[in-house]
């Protein structure tokens, strides 16, 4: 094949034009990736912010359930763990105090099952307050007291067995 020396003027337009084609699709490929690049470097620091924020949440979460915990046991009597704790000994306010300090508690593990069975809680987490139900429900006065909630009292059902199932189990409610 020979090169043939007669190009005219609209052969070196047309090269000039494939030629500038050729660069500008070069350009915007290498434009592109440089975009792309960027754009995947805002996303990463848009997903660690996210993730930060999704801790700080947690956290905060976390936080304000061990607020409404501690708050319901400092209004308990300070014996309701002992095995000879009675609901009869007490005086018929401290005993309304008591059951609504309950009530409160028990609603509180019903939102905590809530959030673990919806996947809302990390399994440490879960596994914490489970392993404190088990030994909350563990003492007589809290069985006593469910035993009198759970019959006027909505909780979810699968709560319900959940508490029945996994808490209470061995333990007798009579």
């Amino acid at each position: 094949m020979r090169f043939d020396p007669t190009l005219t003027f609209g052969d070196i337009i047309q090269i000039i034009g494939i030629v500038l084609t050729f660069v500008s699709i070069l350009l915007i490929i290498i434009w592109n990736k440089r975009q792309f690049r960027l754009m995947k470097e805002k996303i990463e620091i848009q997903n660690d912010q996210l993730r930060t924020q999704n801790q700080q949440i947690k956290n905060q979460f976390f936080s304000e359930y061990s607020k409404r915990y501690q708050e319901i046991l400092l209004n308990l009597p300070e014996d309701v763990n002992k095995s000879d704790f009675s609901f009869q000994a007490l005086t018929k306010e401290e005993y309304r105090r008591t059951m609504r300090y309950m009530r409160v508690y028990f609603d509180l593990c019903s939102e905590e099952y809530y959030l673990h069975d919806k996947g809302h809680l990390n399994e440490v987490v879960w596994k914490e307050w489970r392993d404190n139900m088990r030994w909350t429900f563990g003492r007589k006065a809290i069985r006593d007291a469910w035993k009198l909630v759970r019959k006027d009292t909505m909780f979810y059902e699968k709560f319900l067995d959940f508490i029945d199932r996994e808490i209470i189990k061995d333990r007798k409610l009579s």
